[in-house]
Formats: structure tokens, sequence, C-alpha cells
């Protein structure tokens, strides 16, 4: 698969440079080579990285290095994309002049666009009611929960844009914060060097932080993640369960990665069957969304989408998943998946929105 990608990355870099040439062929011998060779170097950048990412480095330099690669992703996906409109518009006999800095012009705003997208994370509301068999004919009890997904922690998102994501997620004063995994990107060696566990620490909540790794705490090694975490207030649940104060379970879920981790069902057995029961996951595959909803699990949070992150990719993620983003309830069961808090690559978001939710919880007998 990482092999398929990277070929259909240099032909589309191939056929930008090829729709670039006419532009470049009349420069002088000197800056021809340079612009060539300048070329290559961005273009080996992102592949080159993703085999040494440990060995990149914490602070600005390296951070650039990341964002230029993985911004360069983005451009060429729109610079071709648009490329092969202006290719149809030819066949069609329509030519536009100067087709190549137009396509340019109009990937340049995309960009800023989509980085001004990524910069204003949105709080989305939610009330939801759970039936409370333990508590008093007609007691009430509310519980504010702040569920965040898909941080990504690393070069792309440095110590600098968590300490605002702490500062967003602390003003909503919540009683239970819950992560839905990726909270590392691909290494835990930029959280060290930049030590993160020092902000990551400033997170409050009166009933605790828990988490679920998510795909990337395996590619980034999940037993170092794991004692990274140790070091901050946040408590990870790999296959366990917790409870929060006699008023709901919360069921842990390890990540797909792990072939062997407990199912749905044998999760549900471990927990307090009196009290509702949130199961916090990072997939919502849809086998195991509707086990969450046979079990008749109250809520079920999940991220790992991030809701394509830039079009058209949000496609792809509608066609994987039958629920790729946002509230539904199905039967008994409450469904969130969140569209992420930070990302993955470049730092845009082009038909989706980086988000906390704040869930305001009412348990009613």
């Amino acid at each position: 698969m990482f092999i398929a990608i990277i070929t259909l990355y240099l032909i589309a870099n191939g056929w930008i440079f090829y729709s670039a040439w006419p532009l470049i062929r009349p420069l002088p011998p000197i800056l021809k080579i340079a612009a060539t060779v300048l070329f290559a170097a961005v273009v080996l950048l992102f592949p080159s990285l993703m085999f040494f990412r440990d060995e990149l480095g914490s602070g600005r330099f390296g951070n650039f290095l990341y964002s230029a690669s993985s911004v360069w992703l983005a451009i060429t996906l729109y610079l071709t994309l648009l490329l092969i409109a202006a290719a149809l518009l030819r066949l069609l006999g329509i030519i536009v002049p100067h087709s190549f800095g137009i396509c340019c012009a109009i990937t340049a705003v995309l960009l800023v666009y989509g980085y001004l997208n990524f910069s204003r994370p949105v709080v989305r509301d939610l009330k939801i009611e759970f039936a409370d068999n333990t508590a008093a004919e007609g007691e009430l009890r509310q519980l504010r929960i702040a569920a965040v997904s898909d941080i990504h922690l690393g070069h792309g998102i440095a110590k600098k844009r968590l300490e605002k994501y702490v500062s967003l997620i602390n003003s909503r004063k919540p009683d239970l914060i819950l992560i839905c995994g990726d909270l590392v990107d691909s290494s835990v060696e930029p959280l060290y060097e930049d030590k993160m566990e020092e902000e990551l620490g400033q997170l409050k909540a009166r009933y605790g932080i828990y988490m679920v790794p998510g795909n990337h705490e395996y590619i980034s090694g999940i037993e170092k993640c794991w004692a990274f975490i140790r070091q901050t207030p946040i408590v990870l649940l790999r296959d366990s369960v917790v409870t929060i104060e006699g008023m709901v379970n919360i069921a842990g879920r390890d990540d797909r990665s792990n072939r062997r981790r407990k199912s749905v069902e044998e999760l549900m057995a471990d927990t307090e069957n009196r009290l509702p029961t949130i199961i916090l996951d990072h997939q919502p595959a849809d086998t195991e969304v509707e086990s969450a909803v046979k079990e008749k699990a109250a809520l079920a949070l999940y991220g790992h989408t991030h809701k394509g992150q830039i079009w058209p990719f949000s496609l792809l993620t509608g066609a994987i998943y039958a629920h790729d983003y946002g509230y539904e309830k199905r039967g008994q069961t409450h469904i969130y998946v969140s569209s992420g808090l930070g990302l993955w690559g470049p730092p845009l978001r082009i038909g989706s929105r980086s988000e906390i939710a704040v869930i305001e919880l009412t348990l009613r007998n």
C-alpha cells in the first residue's frame, strides 16, 4: 500500500514538473538546474522523513521540514486535480491562457483557507440523557464530558499549539476528559524533547482523564507511548473498565492494531451492569459500532476518520464507514465520531473542522 501511494505521488509530481517545464525552459542554464534540483528535493522530502522520523529532532527546523513536506502533499493533490481539469478542458477545445499559473493560484487560496480553518477549532455542544437505575426516583445527576480525538502530537502539532488546545479544553470546565486515541503522531521523541508532558499535566477534570490507544500509538510504538503517558495525568485504558463515582462505566478498548484485543461483548461483561456504559474506541468500524449498539452501550465515542481532513478524502471515509462523523442514535446507544482536534500531515482542514465535543450528560431515574 505504501509503495503504491509513493508511486502515485511521484507520478503526480512528474506531471506537475512537466506542466511547469514551459516556464522553466527559457531560464538561464544555472537557474534551470537550480529549479530542477529544488523541485526534486522538495518532492523527495516527504518519503525521506517517513523513514527517518525519529532522527528528525524537535525544534523549529525539524518542525519546519515536517510541515513543508506535508504541505507539499496537499499541493500535489490539488495541483494535480486542477491540472487534470485543465487538460480535460483542452480536450474539449477550451484553451485557458496561463492555466498552470491559474492552477497554482487556486491551490494557494485553498491552502490559506485550509490553514485558517484548521487553526480555529470549534466546540460541538451535545446534550444527552441516560436512564440511571441506581438513582433515587426523581434524582438527577449531570456530568460534563470533553471528548477529543486525534491530537497527533509531534512535529506537526508542537507544544505551542498544544498549549492552546489545553486552554480550550480547560475553558469548558469538564468533569471528565475522554481521548479517543492518536494522542501521539508518529514518534514520541519530539514529545520528550519538547517536554509536552508538562503541558498535558495542566489538563483539569474532576473525575480524571482517560484515553484509549489509536493506530498511531502502535505506529509510534505502543510501549514507548505508554511510558510517556504514564508521566501525565492521563490514564490509558487498554481493554479495561473504570467506574466514575458510581455514575457511569468507561469501557476503554485497545486499538484494532492489537488483533487479540477483547471484543465489545467481552469488555461489557466486565462492567458494573447497573450503570450506563460509555464505550471509548478509536476506529468506528461498522461491526464494532453495531456490537456497541447490540450490547446497549449508552454512549460510544470514536475518532480516527478526521472526517477526511481534506477534500476529497471525506468521500473516502464516507465510503469506508457507515457513520464517519458526528452524532447519531441507534437503538439505546448514542454515537459520536469526532473529526479530531489535531491532524495528520498538512496543517489544513478543507471540508472538515478541528473540534472538541462537549457532552452535557444527564442521568435521570
